[in-house]
């Protein structure tokens, strides 16, 4: 930081020029980019997933899961319990292609990696289910705008 006066009027010029020039634009966002964002969650008997797709492109996953039991011999008697969790979270970015009953999901992680999923409408005894998907063919379900 400092003065114009310190470097003179032509630094302060082109500073000014310079902010000036700057242009803001609003994002326009597709009626499909709105449509998937939010969050959408499948679950399981042991696991819970949650994928969140962002209007601003950013995309996280959630995934967590559970499982317990008991450890017997051959004769029945109980010899005491087990159990395991494991919880897994990814950040991307995201893009969407095709329309609101079918088309591709593409992530791409910051590695380098790209993950392309197909993804339908819910469809069920002629019921068309909007805030549910068939993605890479797992049931989720949008359950946050």
């Amino acid at each position: 930081m400092t003065t114009p006066e310190k470097y003179g009027n032509e630094i302060s010029s082109v500073a000014d020029a310079i902010a000036k020039s700057m242009q803001y634009f609003k994002v326009d966002v597709s009626e499909l980019v709105r449509h998937f964002s939010g969050t959408w969650a499948t679950v399981t008997t042991h696991t819970l997933t949650n994928i969140t797709f962002s209007p601003d492109g950013t995309y996280s996953d959630y995934y967590e899961a559970g499982y317990s039991g008991d450890f017997t011999d051959g004769g029945g008697n109980d010899l005491g319990n087990w159990g395991a969790t494991a919880q897994d979270k990814t950040t991307a970015r995201w893009t969407v292609r095709g329309n609101l009953r079918q088309g591709v999901l593409v992530i791409n992680s910051p590695d380098g990696t790209e993950k392309v999923w197909q993804y339908n409408v819910h469809v069920e005894k002629g019921e068309t289910y909007w805030r549910e998907y068939v993605i890479d063919g797992t049931l989720y379900r949008k359950i946050r705008d």
